[in-house]
């Protein structure tokens, strides 16, 4: 049933297994996962899919790799439905309600998080032609849409984090000399600039989880909180991925090209950016 209390409650007790029993769980009861994922994906309303994102963003950062077998075919029948909703949003000919907004910033931190964490998964996904949009480059659509939404990644400390998984993939896609992303040299800038403010000041909510921190937390509690701290997006230094992926980038384009993406962006923004990365 499309009852919001139960689909939480379902969520919860799914994430509280995940953690405790982590691939284990996984592996022995990944067919029953897969279908209730199923069932909200197709038969509930587009709120209650951020439930089951969450629970597949879980299983992946518990385990990447086996959380991704398990979940491979819901996980490509996902990408279809966000392409159908980027697209027009980037092009501009549809607007979007603040409750699918969430659900697709959601869509987007789950893979980018597969990104960072397994390339190859992610590329096998992204480059895999997917009807009805055998046309669209994946890639370069969700290269786009984390352009476009990393503003509306959230607010508090979980939208900090997805701040900073966004920008760590736009490092990646930098690095390549993608092309597409160099036109839009001001607002990658931009990006840049303001992660690496936000996540300097809240690097006490990054620190690794200690074991005196720990005591008297449950079971469940102590591993959410040693997973967050543990995750790969805490463990790579942004200003560093930032100037390695320039540099990469200056030597994948050459100079010309170069010059003019770095023309094409404001003075003052740039001594902002080099401020942080020098």
């Amino acid at each position: 049933k499309n009852d919001p209390m139960r689909i939480k409650v379902l969520s919860s007790i799914s994430e509280a297994y995940i953690l405790v029993g982590g691939s284990t769980f996984l592996v022995t009861f990944g067919s029953v996962l897969t279908d209730m994922l199923q069932y909200i994906f197709t038969q509930l309303q587009t709120k209650a899919h951020a439930s089951a994102l969450r629970i597949i963003e879980l299983a992946i950062s518990h385990s990447p790799r086996e959380g991704c077998s398990i979940l491979k075919n819901t996980i490509q029948q996902l990408l279809p439905v966000v392409v159908s909703e980027l697209i027009p949003v980037l092009n501009e000919t549809k607007a979007m309600s603040r409750a699918n907004e969430i659900v697709l910033v959601q869509y987007l931190s789950l893979f980018a998080r597969i990104r960072l964490q397994t390339p190859d998964i992610y590329s096998f996904f992204f480059t895999k032609p997917v009807p009805p949009n055998a046309t669209v480059d994946m890639n370069k659509v969700f290269m786009l849409g984390l352009l476009r939404f990393f503003q509306k990644a959230g607010s508090g400390i979980n939208g900090l984090w997805r701040q900073k998984r966004f920008a760590l993939c736009l490092c990646q896609f930098l690095a390549e000399g993608n092309k597409s992303l160099l036109s839009k040299s001001s607002n990658l800038v931009h990006i840049f600039v303001d992660a690496m403010e936000n996540v300097s000041s809240s690097e006490f909510y990054l620190s690794p989880l200690s074991r005196q921190d720990s005591e008297g937390m449950s079971r469940e509690a102590t591993e959410r909180a040693r997973l967050l701290t543990s995750d790969i997006v805490h463990q790579l230094d942004l200003a560093q991925q930032i100037k390695s992926a320039l540099e990469a980038c200056a030597q994948v384009v050459g100079v010309n090209v170069w010059q003019v993406f770095e023309s094409s962006v404001q003075p003052a923004l740039v001594r902002r950016l080099r401020e942080h990365i020098l």
